[in-house]
């Protein structure tokens, strides 16, 4: 009974930090950046790779086999797993630091996580190379990506 109350509020705070962030935004829209040159393009930051499946992004939240990710905005992301667990992702520059520990590098289409995965995005595909062998493949399209 204890456990199913507590996996409740760690929900409703999750949902309630997501609301707060939206609520907080600017509402005047923001200029877009020119892009960068292909050869110079550096890409932003990821949570780690969380296993095969189909992931479905909705504005800040997204859903997936390993559970449900909040951005909450200011370079911070929650992931709640499907047994209650909860993981904040603190985004600083190309690193992302996990309170579980784990630690992301992203520097132009290469990332690597402190497990000893590594991925290469190339368009709407991402190769990731697991430790020991296995290449995994995700395909963006729209709101979704499959990962097989």
């Amino acid at each position: 009974m204890r456990r199913v109350a507590c996996l409740c509020i760690i929900g409703a705070m999750a949902v309630a930090l997501s609301n707060a962030a939206i609520a907080q935004q600017d509402p005047e829209p923001q200029p877009a950046a020119p892009p960068a040159p292909a050869a110079q393009t550096t890409s932003p930051a990821a949570a780690p790779y969380l296993g095969p499946g189909t992931y479905s992004t909705y504005g800040p939240q997204t859903y997936g086999p390993g559970g449900t990710q909040f951005n909450l905005g200011n370079g911070t992301t929650i992931l709640q797993g499907p047994g209650g667990s909860v993981t904040t992702y603190s985004t600083h520059g190309h690193e992302i630091y996990g309170s579980d520990g784990s630690v992301t590098y992203s520097n132009n289409n290469r990332t690597y996580q402190n497990n000893g995965i590594v991925s290469d995005t190339h368009g709407n595909q991402t190769y990731i190379y697991k430790p020991g062998g296995g290449t995994v493949i995700c395909s963006t399209y729209g709101s979704q990506q499959i990962c097989r």
